[in-house]
Formats: structure tokens, C-alpha cells, sequence
């Protein structure tokens, strides 16, 4: 097997893709090279060095089938529950209502795979929509594979992308093709636009391919696959794509330790997204755009609210063992007046009492009403998310982590129960994820740091048991 530590190859496929080889998985990448250097019958990886180096139509091509071995583009309708709630009771409303005088509407699928996801965009646009032919709607969706990007066009899907997926909306929405099959129906498919595109090396806004003034880009599960500095870029790129009060919707975990021009975070109820300010003066005092896990290597202590909290994921009592303690002030992405600041702190300690007395209903209705006060302290997300595990709410608490996470990033103890959660439920792939990306932090924190909500256990400790089971 061709060793790409020790090969230039490795460098190329990086600078030329942007993808973070490493982040991917360095033996999947040996292993892909290792396929194509056989498929074209190569005496060995430095002709396929060449080749890729060369401007001819083959090289082209190769790319194209080199990044579908590299990149995963499993996708299916309707995907993540909590995104699809946002999209459809807050983002897309939202637009609709800014856009009803010009009645023009612009989206941008980024990093589509094979086109499961701006279907359903359409789809959703055609139930909140009374009248398309009043509209003009472009649905851009893009992908830096060509095979996907074919797929996609073609509006063929097997019985596996639509899995959770309404029977109602596959059956108003898809015709049975053959035994294996559906189409999606015309009405629906020339809705979108779909175009080959590298978000790393293409330059956007760009009038020519007709990316630009976007009030919605999403782009999910795509940053996982590159490096933080390729993120940053594009990132950069997409606020000046979008219009002013645009939004950006990305995967849960994926943005970290970055700056954002003009992007300030903004909290849905099941979900948080990113959303264009007008004001960068304005935003600057509302919203702390830089998400800096290097704050956390300087704090050796969690917040002491719920010290221990039992992470057996075996464990499925109602009642929850919260140790109720004072909440200390940790950065935040919206500043309360002391009034509210007061009354948020009062209502989470009762959501605690209420928590601890097995009482969920009010518990429940306490930290809602928490909610309603400050949407933005991801301790109430993480303990909310505890109280739903405690009732076997899995999917609740997952979308309560995951919120978490949004708010910091780095924090790691979301991370651990998400990876409990999802090996639970035999989802190797996330729970490999949340591992990965908790070691990224972890190894950038001091070894000897404990983390309180994690038992106390120190960071070297909980850096060998990922690396163990990872």
C-alpha cells in the first residue's frame, strides 16, 4: 500500500481538494489511491501523481472519482430533525415573510451530495408556497463530485434515502419508477439547479455561475471533511454571498475557533443557525463572533451547577441526582440585564429542585421558561438534555447536546453523551465523529485539567479512553 505520509501526493490531493486528509482517515486515503492506481492499470502512485498534476480532460475526471472515494455523501430526505424543524416553522417562514413584496427568493444547497437535500427544500417551499407562479425561487445545489451531482439530476432514489421520511410526502411527492426505485415528480425537480463546485478553490459571490444575494446557504456535514483554515475561507465567503438578515445553516459541531464576518449566531427553538448582520458595530455589541476553545485550557473549572450527574448509559432512572450548586458566569453570546439574569438563574436552580424530586413536568416547564430568559447558556441546553435522557427521550437529548455545542464548541462533556447516545443506538459513524472532534480540543487543553462534569476526570485520562475506543 502506497504510504502517503512519507508521499507529495499527499500535499496534492490537500492544496488541490482542500480536504483534511488526516481528519478523513489517512488509511482510507491509501486505500483509495491504491484502487485507482489499479483501476487505470499505473505502474505505481507517482504516474497517478502526474497525471493528477496534468491539465488534461482525464485528470479531470480522475479528481472527480478520487474525492467520491475520499468523501462519504450519504444523505436522505428530511435528515437531522431538529434542522428540518427549524427550516420549516422558523428560517423558510421567516425569508418568506422578508421576501413577499419582491417575491423572489434565492437558496443554495452547498456540498448537495446527491441531491436528497434540496429536494426537500423544494418540497418544504411547495407545502408553505400557496402559489409558485407568483414566485421566483432558485434552489442552487452544488457538489464537488461529479458522480453525485449526475445522480442528483436525474431524481432517482432507492428505498434507503427515504428513510423516516413521511409516507404521505413520499407518495404525494415520488412515483415508483421500478421495483427499487422512485423519481421525484417534475413539478419538484425543475425547482432545482444543480452544478459541479469546489467551495475550497472556486470563487463565489460570482455572478457568472449565479451565486450570489443568497438569503439561505446550507451547507451540513461538509466542513468535517477540511481543514480549520479552508473552513475560515469559506466561511468568509459565504457572508459576502449572502444577503444582509441571509442565514447560514451548517452541521452541529462544525464551526470552532472561528472568526465570522457579520455572522451572528442565532437560537430556533430545536436548533441554532447563523444569520447576516447589516451592522458590523451593531452585531459587535450583541454578539461575541469568535468561538475560542483556547479560553477553555484557561478554565480548570466547569460550571458547579449539577456536579454529578451520572453518565452510565445504562442508567434510565427518572429521577435525576443533580447536585444544585451556583452558576458562575461563563461567556455568552447574549448579555442579559441583571433583572433577567436574575430571574433566568432563579427559575434553572428550581428547574434542578424540580429535576431531582423526579417531578419532570415541572421541570420541563422550567427550563422552557429558562429558555424564554437566555437562549444562550449552553449549560441549560446540557442539563435539559440529561433531564430528556432520563425519560428515554433520546432524540430530544440529542438535539439539547447538539444545541450545546453550538453555543461552545469545546465543550467536551456534550460530546461524551452524545458518543454514549449513538453507540446506544449502534451509529458507529457519529459516535467515531464526536470522538474525533472531542480529541481535537482535548489535545489542545492542559493534561492535568479536570473536568467537573465529567466525574473530575483529568484530560489525559479522558484523551487515552477515546484514543482506546476510537
Amino acid at each position: 500500500m502506497v504510504n502517503l505520509r512519507s508521499k507529495e501526493l499527499l500535499d496534492l490531493i490537500e492544496i488541490k481538494t482542500g480536504l483534511d486528509i488526516k481528519a478523513i482517515d489517512i488509511v482510507q486515503a491509501e486505500k483509495a489511491v491504491d484502487l485507482r492506481v489499479k483501476d487505470l492499470k499505473l505502474p505505481s502512485p507517482r504516474e497517478y501523481k502526474l497525471l493528477l498534476n496534468s491539465l488534461s480532460i482525464q485528470a479531470k475526471n480522475e479528481w472527480n472519482n478520487l474525492i467520491s472515494y475520499l468523501t462519504k455523501g450519504e444523505s436522505y430526505f428530511f435528515r437531522d430533525k431538529g434542522h428540518i424543524s427549524l427550516l420549516k416553522n422558523e428560517i423558510l417562514p421567516d425569508l418568506l415573510k422578508k421576501t413577499r413584496i419582491s417575491k423572489e427568493l434565492r437558496i443554495w444547497s452547498a456540498g448537495c451530495s446527491t441531491g436528497e437535500e434540496p429536494y426537500t427544500i423544494a418540497i418544504m417551499l411547495d407545502q408553505l408556497i400557496p402559489n409558485w407562479d407568483h414566485w421566483k425561487v432558485h434552489i442552487l445545489a452544488t457538489d464537488m463530485t461529479a458522480t453525485s451531482i449526475q445522480k442528483a439530476q436525474k431524481g432517482l432514489f432507492s428505498n434507503w434515502s427515504f428513510r423516516g421520511m413521511d409516507s404521505k410526502i413520499k407518495k404525494r411527492y415520488f412515483e415508483k419508477y421500478n421495483d427499487e426505485s422512485w423519481k421525484i415528480i417534475e413539478q419538484i425537480q425543475k425547482k432545482v439547479t444543480f452544478n459541479i463546485g469546489n467551495l475550497i478553490t472556486d470563487d463565489f459571490p460570482s455572478a457568472m455561475k449565479n451565486i450570489h444575494n443568497m438569503n439561505l446557504i446550507i451547507c451540513r456535514n461538509v466542513f468535517i471533511y477540511h481543514k480549520r483554515e479552508s473552513v475560515l475561507n469559506v466561511v468568509k465567503k459565504f457572508s459576502k454571498t449572502l444577503t444582509d438578515d441571509g442565514c447560514l445553516l451548517v452541521g452541529h459541531s462544525e464551526l470552532y475557533d472561528q472568526e465570522f464576518n457579520r455572522l451572528k449566531i442565532v437560537s430556533g427553538k430545536e436548533s441554532v443557525f447563523y444569520q447576516k448582520t447589516e451592522d458590523k458595530k451593531e452585531n459587535a455589541k450583541k454578539v461575541k463572533n469568535k468561538i475560542n476553545w483556547k479560553d477553555n485550557q484557561k478554565s480548570k473549572k466547569e460550571s458547579e451547577v449539577f456536579k454529578t450527574i451520572n453518565l452510565d448509559k445504562k442508567n434510565s432512572k427518572k429521577t435525576l441526582n443533580f447536585k444544585i450548586g451556583s452558576n458562575k458566569k461563563n461567556d455568552s453570546l447574549n448579555k442579559t440585564d441583571k433583572r433577567n439574569d436574575q430571574d433566568f438563574e432563579k427559575i434553572f436552580l428550581e428547574a434542578q429542585s424540580f429535576a431531582n424530586k423526579g417531578d419532570y413536568d415541572q421541570a420541563l416547564s422550567h427550563f422552557k421558561k429558562a429558555q424564554e430568559l437566555n437562549s444562550f447558556k449552553k449549560e441549560l441546553f446540557y442539563y435539559w438534555a440529561h433531564l430528556e435522557m432520563g425519560q428515554n427521550n433520546s432524540d430530544q437529548a440529542k438535539a439539547h447536546f447538539k444545541r450545546a455545542i453550538y453555543l461552545d464548541a469545546a465543550f467536551v462533556p456534550a460530546y461524551f453523551d452524545l458518543i454514549n447516545i449513538y453507540e446506544m443506538e449502534e451509529d458507529s459513524d457519529r459516535a467515531d465523529k464526536m470522538k474525533q472532534t472531542a480529541l481535537k480540543f482535548l489535545r489542545n487543553m492542559g493534561k492535568d485539567v479536570k473536568i467537573e462534569l465529567l466525574k473530575n476526570a483529568k484530560v489525559s485520562e479522558l484523551i487515552q479512553y477515546l484514543e482506546r475506543s476510537s
